[in-house]
């Protein structure tokens, strides 16, 4: 190796001898070698290690490289428009009265022997007397007058018999029959009716039917616009306010009522229809009655 590759000329003195020439290598410098003390190299040397640490960890103002993983990407994923319609929530229920009448529930009336009349009356049509005389509570399904005043039936039943209907009558019937509602309205009048044989012929007045018309607003006319309830002794008899007197002075006063009761078609009276009730489906019986408060509350009779 030549010195100007690294190595520097050492010359040793030997007694009565000239100076001999040794080569000892030394390590070699990057650039000129300057005269500097050895504190600043080794300030020098700290600085670069800084250096390289600040590369591998990433320098201020600049990020990290990010790992990457394999396998597919995640879908986006997006904020509904609607979060209502993500969780399904059980739909309030109506409160004001509808435009079509509902085919169900339709259950089994519950009856009773009531004075020691039976649920079937003393005979003439057991079939729409079990009807009438049903006693029990349903779940109440809004709706409004016109729509049961819309409601048609086929005239083969008129003045028959429940069990001498034709079948396809029945069928026709059958869906909107004994189906339990609520509708609001005015009572336009209210009359007590004779013995009859749902109530087994009985004269006493507290076995009759209160007969009452209803109908969507004050100004309609009851030949046209009207919808047959009634009041039946066994239902009165759980209501001791429904006096017939109390129910003639909500009349007096067109009140605003709402009413639950049962639908029912009363094939008896078709000759009436046009004259005293717009049709012959009926709420009979009816099961409660509430009046509306002057802010707009309900109060039960």
């Amino acid at each position: 190796m030549s010195a100007s590759e690294g190595t520097v000329p050492v010359r040793i003195a030997r007694s009565g001898v000239g100076a001999a020439r040794i080569d000892r290598p030394r390590p070699a410098r990057c650039g000129k070698q300057t005269p500097m003390p050895r504190l600043l190299d080794g300030l020098a040397a700290l600085t670069g290690l800084l250096l390289v640490l600040g590369t591998a960890c990433g320098s201020p103002g600049r990020s990290a490289p990010q790992p990457t993983t394999s396998g597919p990407k995640p879908a986006p994923t997006r904020a509904p428009a609607n979060p209502a319609a993500v969780v399904p929530t059980t739909a309030p229920a109506a409160t004001a009265p509808g435009g079509q009448v509902p085919t169900a529930p339709r259950p089994t009336p519950v009856e009773e022997v009531y004075k020691g009349c039976p649920a079937e009356g003393d005979g003439t049509d057991p079939a729409l007397n079990r009807l009438k005389n049903r006693v029990d509570d349903g779940t109440w399904q809004p709706v409004s007058v016109p729509a049961l005043l819309d409601l048609r039936w086929p005239r083969g039943v008129e003045q028959q018999h429940m069990t001498q209907w034709a079948p396809a009558d029945l069928e026709q019937v059958a869906p909107h029959n004994g189906v339990p509602v609520q509708t609001e309205g005015v009572l336009l009048q209210v009359r007590q009716e004779g013995p009859e044989s749902p109530n087994c012929h009985s004269s006493d007045p507290a076995d009759m039917d209160f007969h009452t018309w209803l109908a969507a607003g004050a100004g309609d006319e009851r030949a046209t616009r009207s919808v047959v309830i009634e009041f039946t002794p066994r239902v009165r008899a759980r209501h001791t306010s429904w006096s017939l007197a109390a129910l003639q002075g909500l009349a007096r006063q067109k009140a605003h009522v709402r009413v639950s009761g049962w639908t029912m078609l009363d094939p008896e009276h078709p000759d009436e229809v046009g004259k005293s009730r717009g049709t012959i489906w009926e709420i009979h019986p009816v099961m409660h009655l509430e009046v509306q408060q002057t802010g707009g509350g309900w109060q039960e009779l």
